[in-house]
């Protein structure tokens, strides 16, 4: 990239300065960013506009009674290159039809981040070599349903919540008082026996790649976090229950290499299962990742080819 910077606000002066000063040959949106007024000032300036990774849901404005507006935008796009045929469908359904599937390019994004990795002196030294379980992003309505597993647990835990604010961090440490900060281990103190809280940001993608099995936090709310980032390091990944919006969490349910549970009791069963079989699952899981890769190439190609 030769700039990266925020979008301003969707509105229509910001989007006609925006457009005027770039002047975009090509507009690229991903999966369902779909911000109007941005959108129409760039047709206006004859910008070839296109989605990438899209992804459509029923219950989108698109494709309500009241969505003539919404459906005004999507017309401004020379194609939609989207994640599923579900997609598809549902854009012909408001006769759309320059749509095709091309994947996810979210798996090329992990499989290349995951080649940068630098190690982490202070996560490896609390492995010591030990099987990890690591909790990812997770929220309190995760931290609750892990606590009491976590407490009878005999092996290593490393905890990274989505919100690393003071309160939250003493709500954590109250929870379980065993736990202690990465940042306090920096600072020189004491590595803990089984807990580890990474009150840090930027670390998560070295602490999978350390890791044995994932817990993804944001399954109870609806916002579950990025499973895919887990998933190209091989660990088997468990979520909570609302997960109809990401597709990917039912792909990982359908292959075998996602879990979704509801209750403490079903974390740990799940958690004996996949840690008894836990090295097919790994090379099963790095496969699947690997198999959905080579979205980007496919976009892009099929973007110079038009």
């Amino acid at each position: 990239a030769d700039h990266v910077m925020y979008m301003p606000l969707d509105t229509p002066s910001n989007a006609h300065r925006f457009t005027e000063h770039f002047r975009p040959y090509m507009s690229v949106f991903v999966k369902y960013e779909f911000w109007s007024n941005h959108i129409l000032a760039a047709r206006k300036r004859h910008s070839r506009i296109f989605n990438i990774s899209g992804l459509f849901r029923p219950s989108q404005g698109f494709f309500q009674w009241y969505g003539v507006f919404f459906r005004k935008t999507l017309r401004q796009f020379e194609w939609f290159y989207v994640q599923n045929e579900a997609s598809v469908e549902l854009l012909a359904s408001i006769h759309l039809e320059n749509a095709s599937v091309s994947g996810d390019s979210r798996f090329d994004r992990v499989l290349e981040n995951s080649r940068q990795v630098s190690g982490n002196k202070v996560i490896e030294a609390f492995c010591a070599g030990k099987n990890l379980l690591v909790i990812g992003s997770s929220w309190p309505s995760d931290e609750r349903l892990l606590a009491p597993f976590i407490r009878q647990f005999s092996g290593k835990v490393l905890l990274a919540p989505h919100a690393i604010d003071a309160g939250h961090l003493r709500e954590i440490l109250a929870l379980l008082p065993e736990a202690v900060c990465y940042s306090a281990c920096e600072k020189g103190a004491a590595l803990p026996e089984k807990i580890l809280v990474l009150d840090t940001i930027g670390q998560l993608a070295n602490a999978y790649s350390y890791g044995s099995v994932a817990y993804v936090g944001g399954g109870f709310s609806g916002s579950l976090h990025n499973i895919l980032e887990p998933a190209v390091f091989g660990l088997p990944v468990l979520f909570g229950p609302k997960h109809k919006r990401f597709p990917e969490a039912q792909q990982f349910i359908d292959e075998g290499i996602g879990f979704s549970v509801q209750s403490t009791e079903e974390f740990q069963n799940v958690f004996e299962t996949v840690s008894a079989n836990l090295p097919e699952l790994k090379a099963k899981t790095r496969a699947f990742v690997e198999a959905n890769a080579g979205a980007a190439d496919r976009i892009w190609s099929a973007i110079n080819s038009r």
